[in-house]
């Protein structure tokens, strides 16, 4: 019975949208960062574009959208959220927003179904970490 409760939760919390985050400014740094993460995205074959808007939140408001404590950003109806904790002149940072650009050009930041979402997030894990290694990023916990 847990379990059902538990499942019924869960899709009901997918299903709904998250509250529009407090608009904020953000400084991509280098100034070119976006159009060259989409265009090394390109060049690998994603049908990859700029996101419709970029929005900086706090921790806790991307954590209160995913529900994941350990989530620096989110991608919700073509919307790139990230946390204003993070620095994007460094690579790790750099890459939550490359993160959130191949779900953008997986679906539009649509919320797939279970099934998906869990190809889509091992695409997008998978993409992050390669792209990391071509900035001579040996680190990677991800996943």
């Amino acid at each position: 019975m847990k379990a059902i409760l538990a499942a019924v939760v869960a899709v009901v919390w997918w299903m709904q949208s998250p509250a529009p985050a407090e608009l904020q400014s953000i400084v991509v740094t280098p100034p070119d960062l976006m159009a060259e993460q989409v265009s090394w995205l390109r060049a690998r074959g994603w049908d990859a574009r700029l996101p419709d808007e970029i929005r900086t939140v706090s921790r806790q408001e991307i954590i209160r959208m995913t529900h994941n404590p350990r989530t620096a950003g989110a991608c919700l109806n073509g919307v790139v959220y990230l946390g204003d904790h993070l620095t994007l002149s460094i690579p790790q940072h750099a890459s939550v927003l490359l993160h959130e650009l191949v779900h953008i050009a997986q679906n539009g930041c649509a919320i797939p179904d279970s099934t998906r979402r869990e190809i889509f997030e091992a695409d997008a894990y998978a993409t992050q970490r390669e792209w990391l290694r071509d900035q001579g990023v040996k680190l990677v916990v991800f996943r």
